[in-house]
């Protein structure tokens, strides 16, 4: 009898153990998840590896909570706090890094695109056109910078409605268009402007 009550107080003991651990657990999965959501839509965007990696220590944690691992659940939820931090980090460099790239962008893809209007409204006036070029590749190039136009008017658009990372992908693709519009007429490009001081 004695034994019998033994074992069940040891159950009890074991069962109650368990209960406290998973309490704690609980708890900081679910802080856990909150400040994963919370940061998900600067990090997925800006820093989608580190959401992977967030997102994947937080199906672990609670893979182990849900195999009765509260310990090791609890142990990784608390530490997800901390990756969170480093992934909101990790955006706002990236962000940082895309309104650099984004304001040299501007600086110099308008002169570009004056530059390259300029000079084909003058070709189109010259009787006699420079080697390699000729009427239908005059035209062909008016039809291309038209479009180039109207995508960097996209641009600027994508920029003023907050979306750098998709303005600055944009921006570059209308500078390598212009850039081989240009090549491809023998225009020079125009110098970027200097610094400011």
């Amino acid at each position: 009898m004695r034994r019998e009550l033994t074992w069940v107080a040891a159950l009890v003991a074991g069962s109650l153990a368990l209960a406290c651990g998973k309490a704690p657990a609980q708890v900081a999965l679910k802080a856990a998840d909150a400040a994963i959501e919370a940061a998900r839509p600067e990090v997925e965007r800006y820093a989608p590896q580190e959401f992977k990696a967030l997102a994947d220590l937080s199906r672990a944690a609670h893979d182990k909570f849900n195999q009765g691992d509260y310990k090791g659940a609890l142990a990784d939820a608390e530490a997800l706090p901390a990756r969170v931090k480093a992934g909101l980090a990790a955006a706002q460099a990236r962000k940082e890094e895309l309104a650099r790239a984004w304001t040299d962008l501007q600086a110099n893809l308008p002169a570009m695109l004056a530059t390259a209007t300029t000079r084909l409204a003058e070709l189109s006036t010259k009787r006699k056109l420079p080697a390699g070029v000729d009427k239908a590749k005059l035209a062909q190039a008016k039809t291309e910078l038209d479009s180039i136009a109207q995508t960097w008017t996209e641009t600027t658009a994508s920029f003023q409605k907050g979306d750098v990372r998709e303005a600055v992908a944009k921006a570059r693709t209308v500078k390598a268009r212009i850039e081989g519009l240009m090549a491809g007429l023998g225009i020079t490009a125009p110098a970027p402007p200097a610094p400011a001081p």
